[in-house]
C-alpha cells in the first residue's frame, strides 16, 4: 500500500475524490486505499470512499464500476478472494457499516433541506418578476 507522500500524490491525482462515485473526501469521509495486483499490470492503488470500499471488499462491484478503475472481472475476483475479506450478507452490520449508513442518512437530510430551500428561493424570485 502507498504510504505518506505517495498516498497524498495518488489522492491528488484523483482530486481527493472517490474513483467510483466522484464524491469529495470532505463529503464521503476519509478515502481508503485499494490496491489491485495482477500478473500482467503493475500494482495500482485507488482511493475509494468507505461505502465503495465496503462494496469492493464484499465482491459486489458491477461491470461499470470495474470499467471505471480499468480492471477485468477475473482480476477483480482474484483480488477479492486473495484479500479474504468477504463478509456474509446475512451477518449483522459492523461498526464501520453503521457509521457509513449514519453518514449517508445525514447527507440525505442535508440534501433534502437544500432542495427545499432552493425551491422556496426560486418561488420567491418568481413573485418578484
Amino acid at each position: 500500500m502507498a504510504e505518506g507522500l505517495d498516498w497524498e500524490a495518488i489522492k491528488r491525482k484523483y482530486h481527493y475524490r472517490c474513483v467510483i462515485c466522484r464524491q469529495p473526501e470532505k463529503v464521503a469521509g476519509k478515502l481508503v486505499q485499494v490496491q489491485i495486483e495482477d500478473a500482467v499490470i503493475p500494482p495500482q492503488v485507488f482511493p475509494l470512499c468507505p461505502e465503495h470500499n465496503l462494496k469492493y471488499s464484499q465482491g459486489y462491484f458491477t461491470n461499470a464500476e470495474l470499467k471505471k478503475i480499468g480492471i477485468s472481472r477475473d482480476t477483480y475476483l482474484a483480488n477479492v478472494s486473495n484479500a479474504g475479506e468477504n463478509i456474509e450478507p446475512d451477518s449483522p452490520p459492523s461498526t464501520t457499516e453503521k457509521a457509513i449508513l449514519a453518514q449517508q442518512d445525514a447527507i440525505k437530510m442535508v440534501q433534502k433541506s437544500q432542495r427545499k430551500r432552493f425551491q422556496q428561493t426560486q418561488s420567491d424570485f418568481r413573485k418578484d418578476i
